[in-house]
């Protein structure tokens, strides 16, 4: 295993313990769980399109940054909503 493959592991791990932790907080602290499933429903399917290929070819190469950002989004709302209400 060369460097690079432990760097996307580590990255993995890391993004998705992140991920999981900000998605318990939002239904735990803020108690704005329809955020919390609303990013499932769309982040769910990106995930599982890395076990599915057409003609050889993966439908989406970049989806661990997708779920990234699809995260952040999320928080960012969960605190914008916190903030104005």
């Amino acid at each position: 295993m060369c460097i690079r493959d432990r760097t996307e592991t580590v990255h993995i791990i890391g993004a998705l313990s992140g991920i999981l932790f900000s998605q318990l907080s939002t239904i735990l602290d803020f108690d704005l769980w329809p955020i919390t499933v609303g990013f499932a429903a769309i982040a769910l399917p990106l995930v599982l399109t890395r076990f599915i290929k057409i003609k050889g070819k993966t439908i989406c190469k970049n989806r661990t940054w997708w779920v990234e950002i699809l995260a952040f989004i999320a928080m960012a709302l969960v605190l914008g909503i916190k903030v104005v209400f």
